[in-house]
């Protein structure tokens, strides 16, 4: 995994590696490159990754190398980089100050930016208010996503999502200790040493995304997810009846 500490020997020494799933190199004279979006699409919708402006590509001879061009006027291309990440060119903006650094070599600057994975709840990061202009990250290239890919892409966020909502007055009163019991069983013969087995119910099930509390909506309790893993039965018949019948029906097939 690439840090600011690779970067910045990178371009101290002149030294770049190829790009691959999470660095990416664009020339950058004058103005932020328009394909800098689909990489930013694609690194936040993947595992995030490195853009370093201002390095370009010599593709004389049999074996192309990466060389320092330069950025003009770095602040200028900074401060644009920022106007187009808080407008309407993609759908949250991810950047902070200290995700943007500019290094001098030999009198040329480049421009090193850090682009962090997404939240879950924010994928897929897309570009103009469009889906469609969703990107993720393939080895070395910025793939756009199939309608098939982003339908499947989105729905797989999207049960994520359901899975981490808190059930409304559902409370620790209705898990099932007896069957969180069972789950503690089962740690300890995986992992014996686990530190999950030295917490108490509630820190245990918090760990585990089965209990959660929502700072932003000032409310905590049992997720969907964790009702339906140690909820006592009365519990999940009233929230999940149909969930219940098909699990019952697995469990006695």
């Amino acid at each position: 995994m690439l840090t600011w500490e690779h970067i910045e020997k990178m371009i101290a020494h002149q030294q770049f590696i190829r790009e691959k799933a999470e660095i990416e190199y664009k020339e950058a004279k004058n103005s932020v490159p328009k394909d800098l979006w689909h990489t930013y699409s694609a690194f936040a919708n993947s595992n995030g990754g490195f853009i370093l402006l201002g390095i370009k590509e010599n593709e004389q001879g049999h074996f192309p190398e990466l060389l320092i061009s330069g950025v003009n006027d770095p602040d200028k291309v900074i401060d644009e980089l920022f106007s187009q990440s808080c407008s309407e060119k993609v759908s949250k903006s991810l950047l902070k100050d200290n995700d943007v650094k500019i290094f001098q070599v030999e009198n040329k600057s480049v421009i090193a930016i850090y682009v962090k994975a997404a939240d879950i709840l924010d994928r897929p990061i897309h570009l103009n208010g469009d889906y469609r202009l969703s990107y993720v990250r393939l080895n070395s290239g910025d793939h756009k996503l199939t309608s098939s890919e982003l339908r499947s892409f989105i729905s797989s966020y999207s049960q994520k999502d359901a899975d981490g909502r808190i059930v409304p007055y559902a409370s620790i009163d209705d898990i099932s200790l007896s069957t969180l019991d069972k789950y503690r069983n089962l740690l300890k013969a995986h992992n014996s040493t686990s530190k999950l087995l030295t917490l108490s119910d509630e820190k245990l099930l918090q760990e585990i995304g089965a209990y959660k509390k929502d700072l932003a909506q000032n409310s905590e309790g049992i997720t969907n997810a964790g009702l339906l893993m140690f909820g006592k039965h009365y519990a999940i018949t009233s929230i999940f009846p149909t969930s219940f019948l098909n699990i019952t029906k697995k469990l006695v097939m």
